[in-house]
């Protein structure tokens, strides 16, 4: 009598079978393992969440891999519900920087939205161009000053998700945060520089969604003009998937949603956006505060106030040569300091940068 072929994973030891699932590239090909061996499925349902966060820090810079847990977990928070967002504050946010999250704050459904959300931070930096980064010579950007282009984005898609998107694929945008007390409190958590990084980008989140709109027949009643208008807030509340999507593959999707929302705005009033909450928060910063995702190649705010404060006059036309001052946030200290040097040798630069 012929013997029915096993699956592979059925003798396999348990360890081995979690290293294979921690180094296996595409979900498609985890999900066929676990459709085809039950013992495998356990195995895997027992360590999702250590294999997830493998997959995580395999993909991206450890720095983002707090914010990335947080981008995904808001999408479970009602903005309505000051209860919700509350627990949302107490386990992810008012933590101390340096304390290791239980691997149960893992999910796979993390590693699922990753491309997604790198690939909706990739339009953002290409609506930016290379100018953001540009300097008056050569050298390449580091794995950290990448790492700082995606971390804004998921600064961004967590306030999204917390104050102004329902839960649900399809969820609810609201025109105004409905608990602004506490979209207050998460942009406080952020130090300056990181909410300087929001704010620096705003013009090319928006223009995501602008440059999408390029070829759409828009059979609206929708001024074209109101229709830019509120294009620019909706890319602040839409989240990056929905940004991605309509940007890639669903362009056509967007005009009546954008239209029917933005048409339910009571009159006399204006739309507001986390961008919105994180200029006014901004403004009210005061003092110099630790970073909330510690990042110690990064310019420190010490030395960040002092070129916002000195760099248009001891600059001088120089910046120009970098087209937008504000995105040195997003430079290494190092890369910083080169620039710096680089000047000095031209007599060009006669002062120290705090160190």
């Amino acid at each position: 009598m012929k013997r029915s072929r096993e699956p592979l994973f059925q003798h396999l030891p348990a360890e081995l079978i979690i290293k294979i699932y921690k180094s296996m590239n595409d979900i498609e090909d985890i999900k066929a393992t676990l459709s085809t061996c039950r013992r495998a499925k356990a195995i895997f349902d027992a360590h999702a969440s250590a294999i997830a966060k493998s997959h995580l820090l395999r993909k991206i810079h450890p720095s983002n891999l707090k914010l990335m847990v947080m981008a995904v977990a808001s999408r479970d928070v009602d903005p309505e519900d000051p209860v919700s967002i509350e627990r949302f504050f107490h386990k992810y946010i008012w933590h101390a920087a340096d304390d290791v999250w239980p691997n149960s704050y893992f999910t796979m459904d993390m590693v699922a939205l990753l491309p997604v959300f790198a690939g909706a931070a990739e339009q953002v930096w290409e609506c930016a161009g290379a100018n953001c980064f540009r300097r008056p010579f050569y050298f390449e950007q580091s794995p950290t000053e990448d790492a700082r282009k995606l971390r804004v984005c998921l600064m961004i898609e967590t306030a999204t998700n917390l104050f102004y998107r329902a839960p649900g694929k399809d969820g609810v945008i609201f025109w105004r945060c409905p608990n602004a007390e506490w979209a207050d409190r998460y942009w406080d958590a952020f130090s300056r520089v990181e909410v300087d990084m929001v704010v620096e980008v705003a013009d090319f989140v928006a223009h995501v969604l602008l440059n999408s709109t390029g070829a759409l027949p828009v059979k609206t009643t929708f001024r074209r003009r109101d229709f830019r208008q509120a294009l620019w807030k909706f890319a602040f509340t839409i989240g990056l998937e929905t940004l991605y999507r309509w940007h890639q593959v669903e362009p056509y999707s967007m005009p009546s949603l954008i239209e029917d929302t933005w048409e339910s705005i009571p009159d006399g009033e204006s739309m507001e956006t986390p961008l919105d909450d994180a200029t006014r928060c901004l403004e009210n910063k005061t003092g110099l505060q630790p970073r909330f995702q510690p990042d110690p190649d990064a310019i420190d705010e010490e030395a960040w106030q002092f070129i916002k404060r000195e760099g248009v006059r001891k600059f001088g036309n120089l910046i120009a040569q970098v087209p937008e001052q504000t995105m040195m946030s997003f430079w290494d200290k190092a890369a910083l300091m080169k620039f710096c040097e680089a000047m000095r040798s031209y007599f060009l630069l006669g002062y120290l940068i705090p160190t």
